[in-house]
C-alpha cells in the first residue's frame, strides 16, 4: 500500500522508499524504513497529506507520498 492511499487517522510503518530523492529528504527529518508515522490529515484535491513522526509534523506532496510503501498497524 501507498501512503497516498491512507486514510487519515491512521497509523502506519515504513516499509520501503521508491525514490531516492525523496528518501534522502526524509531521512534529514528521521524518517527511515520501519518508521511508525500517523497521518493527520489529506487535504482535498490531491493536496497535501500530513504526517506526525516521533520528531515533529510534516506535509508531503501526493507525488511524494506515492513513493512511500507503508503498512497499516493495526
Amino acid at each position: 500500500m501507498r501512503l497516498s492511499e491512507v486514510k487519515a487517522n491512521s497509523a502506519v510503518v515504513i516499509q520501503s522508499f521508491h525514490d531516492a530523492d525523496i528518501e534522502l529528504k526524509l531521512l534529514e527529518f528521521g524518517i527511515a524504513i520501519n518508521s511508525p508515522i500517523a497521518v493527520q490529515r489529506i487535504a482535498p484535491f490531491g493536496g497535501p497529506i500530513l504526517i506526525e513522526t516521533q520528531n515533529g509534523a510534516l506535509a508531503l506532496r501526493k507525488e511524494e507520498a506515492q513513493t512511500l510503501a507503508v503498512v497499516l498497524i493495526v
